[in-house]
């Protein structure tokens, strides 16, 4: 999303996206936010650019690349998110909240590259 907004607009600074499933036991549901950064002056600007760019992927199928890009950046970056104490620590109460499988971490890159672009 932020490329699109960068390119498409020149208007945001920063812009943040995250999608938090509510249970791995449940739907596919959950929450889904985006924040962004810009002036004052553009942000009716950015915030519409964000509100299209969310319509599109509600609505249209992902492309082969920009899937494979997704799975690339999940799986590469994952080591990141647990090279702390602080982020192991909150990997872990992720991991004990949402109690997927013991070895999930094993399995992550995995689960991550298993995804298709299946419609259901």
């Amino acid at each position: 999303m932020h490329r699109v907004l960068w390119t498409t607009s020149g208007t945001t600074a920063a812009l943040r996206t995250t999608f938090t499933r509510i249970s791995l036991r449940t739907d596919y549901s959950g929450s889904f936010q985006a924040a962004l950064q810009t002036k004052n002056e553009s942000a009716n600007t950015a915030i519409a650019e964000v509100i299209k760019e969310m319509e599109r992927m509600r609505t249209e199928q992902v492309g082969d690349r920009e899937l494979d890009d997704a799975k690339s950046y999940l799986t590469g970056s994952f080591p990141l998110r647990i090279d702390s104490n602080s982020k192991i620590a909150g990997f872990n109460l992720a991991v004990e909240y949402l109690r997927p499988r013991l070895d999930y971490i094993d399995r992550y890159p995995a689960i991550i590259n298993a995804i298709t672009k299946r419609i259901s």
